[in-house]
């Protein structure tokens, strides 16, 4: 409980402060990772409890050690992914460091490095000369939800790839927090596929003490588990109408009628589409500040805005954006085949395929260092979780 408090105090200070009577907030400091931090902490008692987790007696110095170590490894502190202590403890204690490993790890930072600066940041850089609000035509409403969508996407997955890249140049191996994503067919398995350490934590220390499916509502068990997801993202509404959303259909999902649609030979492509438009739309949310704000800009893209258009088609005339957006869907639909990963595996057998990929990630790298330089800082979208 004590951690739960902890969290709420960050993250809802506003709302804390005018419970207790207070108009201003309790603080106005956010302390780095304090989500992650907090998830760990709770994953860790709760292990201890179920005595999933069983420590050595008589080395508590050489445990807190660990435990601090686990707690504030700095690849995963601010955006995960979120690891057990009962997984990374045995690498803490006895790490192996291979050459084959440190090389991978050192490739997945460099591919992670030219998803965050090379596409993220550029889609990024797209988005900046779009507003937030006021009224737009509905071509340019569009692409703005498909360019914040694969922005979100990119930005959070080449993170990942650095975090994990990272600590497997120390020695750790973590499990992977993306699989294709936006290749899901339906809400369900979109959230199976998308930070997928985050699922797994809400599955375990909420879903299934709840009762999950065996035990009470497996429907309300579903929706307190999104709400609480809502809640975790932001402190307001718009998010936690972001949760219930995605609860309410989580929930219609687990029905029999739903499940018969699925069925259907048709229903692939149009649960694709379905899903598709779910997520790119409900994305909004992240990147706009409320619920007001959010119906406006979906007028816009059924073209229902009222007033002096201000953005036009142009958008889609530039070179860049078509490149972006054609990188973009190619990286996420090529990569994702079976047949391409084998062929892909086929080729690093030869020498030749080998020193071709190391003058790829090589030039990956001097064209991120190069817009690094030239653009600044941008920071991670997902910080602020």
């Amino acid at each position: 409980m004590l951690n739960v408090l902890v969290l709420a105090v960050f993250k809802y200070p506003q709302a804390i402060a005018a419970a207790l009577g207070s108009s201003s907030p309790i603080t106005a400091l956010y302390p780095l990772g304090i989500s992650f931090i907090s998830f760990h902490c709770i994953s860790y008692l709760v292990d201890l409890r179920r005595e999933e987790l069983r420590l050595p007696v008589g080395s508590e110095a050489k445990e807190f050690l660990l435990f601090a170590t686990y707690l504030l490894f700095f690849p995963k502190i601010t955006q995960g992914p979120i690891v057990r202590y009962a997984d990374m403890r045995p690498q803490l204690e006895q790490r192996r460091f291979t050459l084959d490993q440190v090389s991978a790890g050192f490739e997945r930072v460099l591919v992670g490095l030219a998803k965050k600066v090379l596409l993220a940041d550029q889609l990024g850089a797209l988005l900046g000369t779009m507003p937030q609000t006021g009224y737009m035509d509905a071509a340019t409403a569009w692409l703005g939800v498909a360019a914040y969508g694969f922005q979100l996407y990119f930005d959070f997955s080449g993170y990942s790839d650095m975090a994990i890249g990272l600590s497997n140049v120390f020695g750790f191996r973590f499990g992977e927090n993306f699989n294709f994503p936006y290749l899901s067919k339906s809400v369900t398995e979109f959230w199976k596929r998308w930070h997928i350490s985050l699922g797994s934590w809400f599955r375990e220390y909420v879903y299934i003490p709840l009762g999950g499916s065996r035990r009470g509502s497996v429907y309300l068990n579903l929706f307190i588990v999104f709400l609480l997801t809502g809640m975790w993202h932001g402190n307001t509404g718009i998010y936690i109408c972001w949760g219930l959303a995605y609860g309410i259909l989580c929930v219609m999902e687990r029905t029999p009628w739903f499940r018969r649609l699925q069925s259907r030979r048709w229903y692939p492509a149009v649960g694709w589409i379905y899903t598709m438009l779910v997520v790119f739309i409900g994305w909004l949310c992240f990147r706009l500040p409320d619920v007001g704000t959010f119906f406006l800009y979906l007028k816009n893209m059924l073209g229902m805005g009222i007033g002096e258009l201000t953005f036009t088609y142009r958008y889609f005339f530039t070179a860049k954006t078509v490149t972006l957006l054609l990188v973009s869907v190619l990286g996420i639909f090529l990569c994702s085949r079976q047949r391409v990963r084998a062929l892909y595996q086929q080729a690093m057998e030869r020498p030749l395929w080998v020193y071709l990929k190391y003058i790829v990630l090589l030039a990956l790298f001097a064209l991120s260092y190069t817009a690094i330089l030239s653009n600044g800082y941008t920071p991670f979208l997902y910080f602020q979780y």
